[in-house]
């Protein structure tokens, strides 16, 4: 009771402020019931009950301003705070970082895990990430190398969108180099300068085990590591791509157990947790609890502990809401809570801009969920993050609006999504130097470097087959000019010879009938007319050929798609296609690429 008088008092004492207009609204209505003595005073008693109300009714007016006083005190009460005890808050935020090293060796197809052990990992991946409320995470996977699929973040929806996408078929080559992986986990966390934080493996098994445990208790006190083991004692064949069971060297059909002894093991060296993948969330739940402790929290003095720690006063005023309900339930009646929209209205947002879903989510929430919808367009509209609105509108093959979106944004990644759209529009030149801008700032963006060669060689093609086209149309032309050269000969030489004959024999007639002159140079006159009208339909044909070959050229350009030119198109098509899209393929090539960059050339391992 003496801490109650001590610590007793009000967080918004502001509010009592409000007590000043409930006053004077009860005052008001206590002078105006008043006014039927007025009446009393002027009318005959005998005719006042059938002016007024009856006394009964008059009696039980009072009661209604008195309710709604004592209610309108209580709401003022709870809104003013009233507190008295307080309690212990923390003032720092658990952001120990976690990477997951995902298993994607062959072994990982096994089915004793119904439909396969790959599946049912993947599923506890996702419930995984869902539990996983804060903190920064990041996941790589491994076979016979690790490759990193999405580096340190906060936001787990990006991972979630890439764990189905997870095929063992996508790792460019087979094994299980889990200490590899190991090392790639600690210089995550090494680059992302952070000095404590965990490493979950989900896996069925660890190759070499004494060197990976002895790997992981070195680091146990900055970077603890935890086992998802995946997988049964009994073990299943692993079905290979032909149909059959994979064997090994000797022919025997492999057969991969669980060997849950060694694994726990090897968490305890690593000062984490073991839990074997279950149906139910107990396996998650026993490791979050683990990953979530704080050991730099734990190597904290007493004292440096009690300062992240803060008092916070617990407000009790709400618990008056239940006194008012029952006082506003009497002032049910008709008219008297009419008043209340007057109340609201004035507070209310306006109603075209309303929606009900702006209630818990921001514009670019809602977006995000109608893109994952597939619902692109939609998307790009309410985007508001450049980024995620060019991204939505690339998806919905609006590229230039893809570039428009980006135009201010000249970061790698916002300079390889132009790049893409550049090159989707045709633009392989442009795209081709925005890649070189993403690799001047990022010479790593392995990405933006593949994307640039596929444009170069296509570019390359291009010139070639232009050259080729140019030199046969070339040809084709020489060739046409000398025809033409050997007709108009041909044509000239008949004509001389018709001439020459035409002379002889004119000549012979007027020699041997001389009577017969006019009859011969009528003969002639026909002839040369003959001759004329001969000229000039061949004249006439040679026009019609050469109008039939200058509509050809005409046709020519106005429509360049030649047999040749459709075949190119159909490769340029299919070069461009080798652009990925789906995420799967993306990650498929980029493994691809690390692998030939740095592993090509290793021995391989165990192919499961």
């Amino acid at each position: 009771m003496t801490e109650f008088i001590n610590n007793f008092h009000f967080i918004r004492p502001f509010f009592f402020l409000l007590l000043i207009p409930l006053v004077w609204l009860f005052w008001q209505n206590r002078r105006h019931s008043g006014q039927s003595s007025d009446w009393q005073k002027a009318v005959d008693p005998l005719l006042l009950s059938f002016l007024l109300k009856t006394s009964n009714e008059t009696q039980k007016a009072p009661i209604l301003p008195i309710l709604l006083s004592f209610s309108g005190l209580l709401t003022i009460i709870a809104l003013a705070g009233p507190v008295w005890k307080k309690i212990e808050q923390p003032i720092y935020k658990q952001s120990q970082p976690l990477v997951i090293a995902f298993d994607l060796s062959h072994s990982m197809d096994s089915a004793d895990l119904k439909p396969s052990r790959l599946t049912q990992a993947k599923r506890k991946l996702l419930d995984l990430l869902k539990l996983r409320k804060e903190g920064q995470t990041a996941l790589l996977v491994y076979a016979a190398q690790p490759f990193v699929v999405v580096p340190l973040t906060e936001d787990n929806k990006t991972i979630q969108n890439l764990v189905n996408t997870l095929e063992t078929n996508m790792m460019p080559a087979q094994g299980s180099d889990s200490i590899a992986a190991l090392k790639k986990a600690f210089d995550l966390l090494k680059q992302a300068n952070r000095p404590h934080g965990h490493i979950l493996f989900i896996t069925d098994g660890i190759n070499n085990p004494d060197a990976f445990s002895q790997l992981a208790k070195q680091n146990s006190s900055k970077y603890p590591l935890h086992i998802l083991a995946v997988g049964t004692k009994q073990g299943a064949p692993i079905i290979s791509k032909n149909g059959g069971y994979l064997k090994d060297r000797r022919g025997q059909i492999v057969l991969p157990k669980l060997d849950s002894a060694t694994l726990q093991d090897i968490s305890q060296a690593g000062g984490g947790r073991y839990a074997q993948l279950v149906l139910g969330d107990q396996d998650l739940a026993y490791l979050l609890a683990g990953i979530t402790q704080s050991k730099a929290l734990n190597l904290l003095s007493e004292q440096q502990q009690a300062a992240l720690f803060a008092d916070q006063w617990r407000e009790d005023g709400i618990w008056l809401i239940f006194f008012i309900i029952p006082f506003v339930l009497l002032a049910f009646r008709r008219g008297v809570l009419l008043i209340l929209p007057f109340f609201i209205l004035p507070f209310s947002p306006p109603t075209d801009a309303f929606n009900w879903q702006d209630l818990w989510l921001n514009s670019d929430q809602q977006a995000y969920q109608q893109l994952q919808q597939k619902k692109s367009k939609a998307a790009a509209k309410q985007f508001k993050d450049p980024e995620w609105k060019a991204s939505a509108s690339y998806q919905a093959g609006d590229y230039q609006q893809t570039l428009d979106t980006l135009a201010d944004l000249n970061n790698p990644t916002a300079l390889y999504n132009k790049g893409n759209a550049l090159a989707r529009l045709g633009k392989y030149k442009e795209a081709i130097n925005a890649y070189k801008e993403v690799l001047a700032q990022d010479a790593n963006f392995s990405d933006a470097s593949a994307n640039k060669k596929i444009l170069e060689d296509l570019l390359k093609k291009q010139e070639q087959q232009k050259k080729k086209q140019q030199n046969k149309d070339s040809k084709d032309q020489d060739k046409k000019d000398q025809k033409d050269q050997k007709d108009q000969k041909d044509q000239k030489n008949q004509k001389n010879k018709e001439q020459k004959d035409s002379d002889k024999k004119e000549s012979q007639e007027k020699s041997e009938k001389q009577k017969q002159a006019e009859a011969e140079q009528k003969k002639k006159q026909e002839a040369e007319k003959k001759a004329q009208e001969q000229q000039k339909a061949e004249e006439q044909k040679k026009e019609e050929e050469k109008k039939e070959q200058q509509k050809e050229l005409a046709k020519k350009a106005e429509k360049p798609l030649t047999e040749e030119e459709k075949r190119l198109n159909k490769v340029t098509e299919q070069w461009l296609k080798r652009i990925p899209d789906d995420p799967a393929q993306l990650l498929r090539q980029k493994f691809k690429y690390q692998y030939q960059r740095q592993y090509q050339g290793q021995s391989e391992q165990n192919p499961w």
